[in-house]
């Protein structure tokens, strides 16, 4: 398999890494959680999620290139704490709107930004690592699942209060034309950090599939406080 070599631009890293760390779903295969460790999403986790009437996903394929980091969405607010309270519970998918909400082009790679609103009346706290599966045709196979791995950023303990939001990155190397083969994604399988229930967002994007590197130009960084 062909594997392209990347340069790690530091243009849009994120600062305060605050990271959704919960399981991957992959229909049985590993994912990260927050403490780093791997562990096993089942499928009745995703589909009890995809199916959870009190999440608002919200799916905004922009080719707009926006950083959460420097910008903040109209009615969203980027004022949450960056130190954790025991006493509020861990940020979970039901209480959360989740959407995708535009993109950066960064040295090759792509950075698609995911945004999670405390949609409650309650503050809660999360950190660490989202777990992320793309999910599309590859390989001849038209539901292939692909975990992502992280990025080596550092990253925060924050409490969201009502209506606060928290956001992360998928950086992902585009296929195109000469490249090895590519995963045609429909969808993302989305688990909120240190949690197990996961949410759908439906996705549109042609990724190049290096599920075999040591080192792939696709991955997650950590959630931090802020939206865009």
């Amino acid at each position: 398999m062909k594997i392209r070599s990347i340069t790690m631009t530091a243009a849009c890293m994120l600062v305060g890494g605050l990271t959704l760390a919960g399981c991957q779903a992959n229909g049985g295969g590993s994912a990260n959680d927050g403490s780093g460790s791997n562990s096993t999403a089942s499928a009745s986790s995703t589909a009890s999620a995809a199916g959870a009437g009190a999440v608002n996903v919200v799916s905004t394929n922009t080719a707009a290139a926006t950083d959460p980091a420097a910008t903040s969405q109209a009615g969203s607010s980027t004022s949450g704490s960056n130190s954790d309270s025991s006493s509020y519970a861990i940020c979970q998918a039901s209480g959360l709107k989740i959407s995708l909400s535009g993109q950066n082009t960064v040295s090759g790679q792509v950075i698609q930004w995911v945004q999670l609103s405390n949609n409650t009346s309650t503050p809660c706290r999360m950190d660490g690592f989202a777990g992320v599966n793309l999910v599309g045709t590859a390989s001849g196979d038209s539901d292939y699942t692909w975990p992502l791995g992280r990025d080596s950023e550092s990253y925060s303990k924050i409490t969201l209060q009502a209506g606060e939001s928290a956001y992360f990155g998928i950086k992902y190397l585009p296929w195109t034309s000469g490249d090895s083969a590519p995963i045609n994604v429909v969808k993302i399988v989305l688990t909120p950090p240190n949690t197990t229930t996961s949410v759908t967002l439906p996705w549109s994007a042609s990724v190049l599939l290096q599920d075999e590197a040591t080192h792939p130009g696709t991955y997650l960084t950590p959630i931090s406080l802020g939206g865009n």
